[in-house]
């Protein structure tokens, strides 16, 4: 699960349905007992499922969801109603950024892949002269580049 009740408010109520007493609220902004309460948010934790934490947190203030894995996300719930992934040429990929007002881009096909750009001359290494050079003179030095043979 992902914690991120940072806010007096939603801790509280993070703190409410972990089970904690209201003398735990105090400890919140006290670094030195950050450890401490680390262990104990785990131990709480491990005593559910994450279904079971999901169920507790659905609707509430606690600002606490479920860490899910690449082949969860675009299925969740939350996820769906926001269009956050989308699906070009059979590829499942995250969607342009929720509520953006620029137009989308034309979906012709997958985004390109190592294997679609190797055809570049400074893919092997060699960096293009406009790139490097002026990094160069700087003073900078690019990872990865190195002068064309």
């Amino acid at each position: 699960m992902g914690v991120g009740a940072i806010e007096p408010q939603f801790y509280a109520e993070l703190m409410r349905l972990l089970g904690f007493g209201d003398e735990d609220l105090s400890n919140q902004n006290d670094r030195t007992m950050w450890p401490a309460m680390k262990e104990r948010f785990v131990a709480i934790f491990a005593t559910r499922t994450r279904a079971e934490w999901e169920e507790i947190f659905a609707g509430s203030d606690a600002c606490v969801a479920p860490v899910l894995s690449a082949g969860e996300a675009p299925e969740h719930p939350h996820n769906k109603a926001r269009g956050t992934f989308t699906e070009v040429a059979g590829v499942v990929q995250p969607a342009r950024r929720p509520g953006s007002s620029r137009p989308r881009a034309p979906s012709g096909g997958p985004r390109p892949t190592p294997a679609r750009t190797a055809t570049r001359p400074w893919s092997t290494g060699a960096c293009p002269p406009t790139r490097c050079r002026p990094a160069r003179r700087r003073g900078h030095h690019l990872t990865g580049c190195r002068p064309p043979p």
